[in-house]
């Protein structure tokens, strides 16, 4: 069977030997944890048909997956790879060459190379099983650890790769990623070590741990190895960012160092440092992996609690609303513990205007965690170290992130400091500095507490890590509460001496193997060692504050410890009668950068006096190095007892000698007051200097200070600008919402098909009885009308559209439906905007099938109706009776035939013949008037009307008598006829139920 060229590829890779088997003889192996989410069944299958089969390593991936759903992401990952695949249960033991997927639903972490697997948190906003997964094999695993990041969103395993990194493993994250939210947030975090496609990472992960896979005799080698340039790397850290970790712990410095090479696969530490040298920027990410702090919001809870019992409440006890609390977090990171003691301050402080002031100095030397640190904003997954109210309360959501409130931020000032180098803030209520001693030497750590006992104020507070400790300076501070690591400054008690900066760690010795060497030298090499040994004279070397550097044998003629606490600097050591030259010759050196030289210096030692010359001699130093001094002493003569010196017994020579020794005295007195003078002076001149660039920054912040002001005013005038927008638009809405439901209700109501096109002819929307027209669906929205199918005959459809935009007329026919049999009014016309612009058509279809049955209806009745009165008509015009029609009141009447006979007039052919309505009557031979005759009568009263007196008769010229009766419609069908037909109608003048419509008048012959 053919493969698919994605298995190909994956078989071809697991076909290698297994050269990469990293399993260690203690049986320990490599474990890979992959953490993936949206996008990343995708990203899986691209990496895992390049993981060599022998590569010695398990792998562990924890999918985001639906808790309600069977998950079958390991038959997916089993496709593409010939490793075996299986989901992870509790208690089953992580073994090499396997891949393993956690189920959903559940938390899943390694506890002794063992599965444990626990309950999802309830609110999703909890949930980060990728962190918690990391976490474990970081604290099981260290070094054998590695951590990937693919597709997925949100932030879950920025935390877990930070825990990762700190241990020592690798960290990797997918190259365009399909949804890159968690891959930019573990990036962004400065964690990641490594960005590339999902396809490469099987390559670098086993070229990484391959170089790890060292048996300890080489890994003790290279150790050794490393700690030859491990000074050399130092000065290139120092000299790059200007921060020393000379005085760190070595341990701590080599192994990110061992690190780093592993990252970059060097064996060899000369070639990591040319590396180093040769590219500056791998200077910097060597100093952002020894920079990695791992810290949390309430890390290590139960010491917070402490810290919230026993020495917040205390803070605010008899403070004024005008004093400050201020409270310093040296290397604070990110800034969460910052933010956590500030959550901790605003919970006690008193309400309204009584609370005092706050104000917390977070430093840092790592500008991008400080970055980081201002901005506020963290990923999710701190929900799971912070409580649901200081969530709610001090946390708003931005952007499936939490960033921090305001109030916070304002009372949080972070900002650039090095505790070794900067000189501390002052007057401090509480110096938190939790887990950083313990990546210091023991002298940094010497030097370290006794300024923060200078920074404290009387009885402030010291919290520090759980591995950290006081107990060399028990007399400084008082223990409140020693599992967590809080002490209290004591009131009364001051140091010895006042801190100096900068710190200067003394000078890294060499490693032990290092003086154990033994080389073989030349003769040339021996003889100047022994003659430095014997002959060379005492020399000693400080820098330029006087701090002792180095010193050789044979100093205490000139130098001793003084009384109290050990004290290294030369001025405090030395002996009676050389400190003012020597501080004199030192200056002079520092000031100029030559070899400065007092002779003839007289000393008190051994009981007796010693002359001598000093020397200070400038040493070459590297660059962006401090620079160092050499003090040579050389002796001029020996040692005079005071015994030995002859008395004077003569008045002269007393005065000779008082007058050379008062004169000598006031030429070493002047010399040392120019000296004294030109110190001052300088000093004065610096301090000037300093005090009008403080002078001129104090100016930049109160203007900074006054435009802060005035941005937060027109700020807060634009907020209340945008409420007030808001609220309209809140109304507006409302009212389009309003509108929309009352246009949605009466197109309802109406049931008017109709449909709406833009420009282009494409559908917009329609009614629902669109729906009868044609076959739309809701998809249909954007399709042009003609690929919809109608249920009519529409031919020419299209064209009236088009004719309608370029005329902008209206176009109405009828149509019919092929499938109903309905009639339709199509009326087609443009669609204008209120600002009458045609935006398209609107086509609507008004149903009219009612109305057309009913037309046909009234056209055959009115035919039947024509045939009537025709027929009517002829029968009027045969009757041997004269009949006379009055329609109406125009004064016209109709006659039939018979009728004009009767008046005399010739007959023609018309059927009925219009004549006046004044007939030629008479009553007993007295012509009747017009209102007296009985046409006029039986319209005037609706009844019938018979004209005759007793003995005599109403006559015309050959009639005898007349009748008259009212004529009315004897239907309604003939009625409805009667109204559609083209004869005149009958004009209503009775009631409406019997409306008469006319009069006839029978006329016979008597």
């Amino acid at each position: 069977m053919a493969q698919s060229p994605k298995k190909a590829t994956g078989r071809k890779r697991q076909s290698k030997p297994d050269a990469g088997t990293t399993a260690s003889a203690d049986g320990s192996f490599p474990i890979v944890g992959i953490g993936a989410s949206a996008g990343g069944i995708g990203a899986l299958q691209k990496f895992f048909p390049e993981v060599p089969a022998g590569s010695g390593f398990a792998y562990v991936v924890i999918q985001h997956l639906d808790a309600e759903h069977e998950s079958v992401l390991a038959s997916i990952i089993q496709r593409c790879t010939s490793i075996a695949t299986e989901t992870a249960a509790e208690g089953i033991e992580i073994e090499p060459n396997k891949i393993y997927v956690t189920p959903p639903g559940v938390s899943v972490t390694v506890e002794k190379r063992r599965f444990h697997v626990a309950k999802m948190a309830t609110m999703r906003a909890r949930r980060t099983p990728i962190d918690d997964f990391f976490n474990s094999l970081a604290q099981e695993h260290g070094e054998d650890t590695a951590g990937v990041i693919l597709s997925g969103t949100g932030s879950d395993g920025t935390i877990g790769l930070r825990a990762i990194k700190e241990r020592g493993g690798l960290t990797l994250a997918q190259e365009s990623a399909e949804y890159d939210g968690m891959m930019r947030s573990a990036v962004q975090s400065g964690l990641v070590d490594m960005v590339l496609p999902a396809e490469d990472m099987a390559d670098k992960l086993v070229s990484y741990f391959s170089h790890s896979s060292r048996t300890d005799g080489e890994r003790d080698r290279r150790k050794r190895d490393l700690a030859d340039q491990l000074s050399r790397i130092a000065a290139l850290l120092r000299m790059r960012t200007g921060h020393d970790f000379s005085g760190y712990k070595d341990n701590t410095i080599l192994r990110r160092i061992q690190r780093r090479m592993q990252v970059l696969q060097i064996d060899d530490p000369t070639a990591f440092y040319e590396r180093l040298r040769q590219e500056p920027q791998q200077v910097d990410l060597l100093f952002q992996d020894l920079l990695i702090g791992v810290t949390s919001f309430f890390r290590d809870p139960h010491a917070f609690d402490a810290l919230e019992r026993l020495v917040i409440p205390k803070l605010f006890e008899g403070r004024k609303p005008d004093d400050t609390i201020r409270v310093w977090v040296p290397g604070c990171a990110t800034g969460e513990e910052a933010y956590s003691i500030a959550m901790l301050l605003k919970e006690h402080a008193p309400r309204g205007a009584a609370s005092p002031n706050l104000q917390i100095f977070a430093t840092d030397i790592d500008e991008r965690a400080l970055e980081v640190a201002r901005a506020g904003r963290y990923p999710a997954t701190i929900a799971t170290d912070i409580t649901p109210k200081r969530l709610k309360e001090f946390f708003s959501r931005e952007d499936g992130t939490y960033r921090i409130a305001s109030e916070l931020r304002e009372v949080c000032l972070f900002s650039l400091h090095n505790l070794l180098r900067d000189p501390p803030f002052s007057k401090l209520d509480v110096i938190a500095c939790r887990n950083l001693l313990i990546y210091m030497g023991p002298e940094l750590q010497e030097k370290i507490v006794p300024i923060f006992h200078y920074a404290l104020r009387n009885n402030g507070y010291l919290f520090l890590g759980s591995s950290e400790n006081v107990t060399r300076h028990a007399r400084l501070f008082l223990t409140i509460d020693k599992p967590t690591r809080l002490f209290q400054k004591r009131g009364g008690v001051s140091a010895q001496r006042l801190p100096e900066f900068p710190l200067a760690a003394a000078a890294r010795q060499a490693a032990p193997h290092t003086r154990n060497r033994t080389a073989a030298g030349s003769l040339q090499e021996t003889a100047e060692r022994l003659l430095l040994d014997r002959y060379a004279p005492v020399h000693v070397v400080i820098n330029a504050t006087g701090e002792l550097v180095h010193s050789s044998g044979g100093t205490g003629k000139y130098l001793e410890l003084a009384a109290g606490a050990p004290d290294h600097n030369v001025f405090s050591m030395a002996r009676r009668g050389l400190r003012m030259d020597l501080r004199a010759a030192l200056h002079k050196a520092v000031s100029t950068g030559q070899v400065a030289v007092q002779n003839k210096i007289s000393i008190g030692t051994n009981g007796g006096r010693q002359t001598i010359s000093l020397v200070v001699q400038p040493l070459p130093a590297e660059s962006g190095a401090d620079p160092l001094y050499m003090l040579v002493f050389r002796d001029i003569g020996g040692i005079k007892p005071d015994s030995e010196i002859e008395p004077v017994h003569t008045t002269d020579d007393v005065e000779s000698a008082n007058v050379s020794q008062l004169e000598k005295e006031l030429r070493e007195t002047r010399e040392r007051l120019q000296i004294t003078t030109e110190e001052l002076e300088s000093s004065n001149e610096e301090l000037k200097s300093s005090n009008e660039e403080l002078s001129s920054i104090n100016e930049e912040l109160q203007s900074s200070n006054e435009e802060l002001e005035t941005s937060k005013e027109e700020l807060q005038s634009i907020n209340e600008e945008l409420q007030t927008v808001n609220a309209e638009l809140n109304i507006r809405v409302d009212e389009l919402s309003r509108a929309n439901n009352d246009m949605a209700n009466l197109l309802e109501s109406t049931q008017i098909a109709t449909v709406f096109l833009d420009r282009d002819l494409c559908v917009k929307s329609f009614t629902p009885t669109a729906r009868d027209l044609f076959r739309l669906v809701e998809s249909d929205v954007g399709r042009p009308l003609a690929h919809v199918r109608p249920r009519f005959s529409a031919d020419g459809l299209q064209a009236d559209m088009e004719q309608v935009l370029r005329r902008l007329g209206t176009i109405e026919r009828q149509v019919e439906g092929t499938e109903s049999g309905r009639r339709f009014i199509m009326r087609v016309m443009p669609y204008r905007t209120l600002d009458n612009v045609i935006a398209g058509v609107v086509v609507t279809f008004v149903d009219v099938t009612q109305m057309a049955q009913a037309e046909a209806k009234i056209t055959a009745l009115t035919h039947d109706l024509r045939y009537r009165i025709a027929s009517l008509e002829t029968l009027l015009d045969l009757v041997p009776v004269g009949i006379f029609i009055a329609e109406g009141g125009d004064g016209d009447i109709r006659a039939n035939r018979h009728a004009v006979e009767l008046l005399g007039r010739p007959a023609t052919d018309d059927e009925l013949v219009s004549m006046p309505a004044a007939l030629p009557l008479t009553l007993e031979g007295v012509p009747l008037a017009a209102s007296d005759q009985p046409m006029a009568k039986a319209m005037r009263t609706g009844k019938p009307c018979r004209l005759s007196k007793r003995g005599s008769r109403v006559r015309t010229a050959t009639a005898s008598t007349l009748s008259c009766r009212p004529a009315r419609c004897s239907t309604n069908m003939a009625r409805s006829a009667a109204r559609s037909a083209p004869w005149p109608t009958y004009p209503r003048t009775r009631t409406p139920s019997a409306a008469r419509k006319g009069c006839c008048m029978n006329c016979s012959i008597g």
